[in-house]
């Protein structure tokens, strides 16, 4: 709270990362209090789904003496007296990602908005305006499968697993600890947490998994604790010659702006730049795309 009264109080956009079980939420909502006491600010809680509109609302009201009203469901149901008190700033609004972004959203005149889960926001924000093709609809599939081929030179096989409904492929890249170790601490904790209650559990155990999450409650306090734990154990190592591969950017950039510009001699010379830097035996690979993009420059 300082630190953001001190550096960032003035600015349009702050992002806020915290490790998990370190209480994000009440900074978050003592923020938007703050502000709406001392601005005079409407300002609007944003969470990923209404079970956790609820959860927010619930803290805030019982646990940390604040005064918040949830709002979900149809703008058409909302409370009277709820809307009342969010428009005259005298209460914070709690709702879904997708009551204020579609449309005709009843909150279009916030003064400050505050994302709960934000790396979860994009799914719900693009709802609105996305064309689902689904590999199960009997319909879909010869689309789908065309547009999967199509697309996997640009997404990679991890993304193509997934885009085909290869899961098995994406577990194989999750449990192996060479990769694994490269990740954030809490992104290895949290896999690392999945990997040992997947082990030799039942298949009807996981949707109980899956429940126990979805409450967030007491129970799954405890698999917190484990997982902030697992954390504080963990390192996260550098990917190989990530240096190197830092300093290819800006001549990767060269070359491709040299073919956009029909400088193909030039494009040649820099794609050969690139080889030469790309001597670390970890990225043979990537040394043999650029043999690859070098040869196809003059043919341009």
């Amino acid at each position: 709270m300082r630190r953001y009264a001190a550096e960032a109080v003035h600015l349009t956009d702050v992002a806020l990362q915290l490790p998990t079980g370190s209480g994000k939420t009440l900074v978050g909502l003592l923020i938007a209090e703050w502000r709406r006491r001392k601005y005079g600010e409407r300002v609007v809680y944003l969470c990923p789904t209404r079970q956790l509109v609820n959860q927010v609302a619930e803290q805030a009201n019982d646990q940390y003496g604040l005064r918040v009203d949830a709002f979900v469901g149809s703008a058409a149901q909302y409370d009277a007296s709820a809307k009342s008190a969010y428009q005259s700033a005298d209460r914070l609004a709690v709702t879904t990602y997708s009551s204020l972004f579609n449309s005709n959203p009843y909150f279009k005149n916030a003064h400050l908005l505050l994302l709960d889960d934000a790396h979860a926001a994009d799914n719900y924000i693009s709802e609105t305006w996305s064309l689902r093709i689904s590999r199960t609809d009997e319909d879909h599939k010869s689309l789908h499968a065309a547009l999967a081929a199509l697309l996997r030179p640009v997404i990679g096989s991890v993304n193509h697993s997934r885009l085909i409904g290869d899961w098995a492929g994406i577990s194989d890249y999750l449990a192996d600890k060479d990769r694994r170790k490269h990740l954030d601490p809490e992104l290895q904790a949290e896999i690392e947490f999945g990997v040992q209650q997947s082990r030799d559990t039942p298949e009807g155990k996981f949707v109980e998994y899956l429940n126990l999450f979805l409450a967030n409650d007491d129970e799954w306090e405890e698999a917190n604790e484990q997982i902030i734990a697992l954390r504080a154990e963990a390192e996260k190592e550098p990917f190989p010659a990530r240096d190197v591969l830092a300093e290819t950017v800006p001549t990767e950039i060269d070359y491709q702006t040299a073919l956009w510009q029909g400088d193909y001699e030039d494009a040649l010379g820099y794609a050969e730049t690139v080889i030469g830097r790309l001597v670390a035996p970890d990225l043979r690979g990537y040394r043999a795309l650029w043999h690859y993009l070098a040869g196809s420059a003059p043919a341009c």
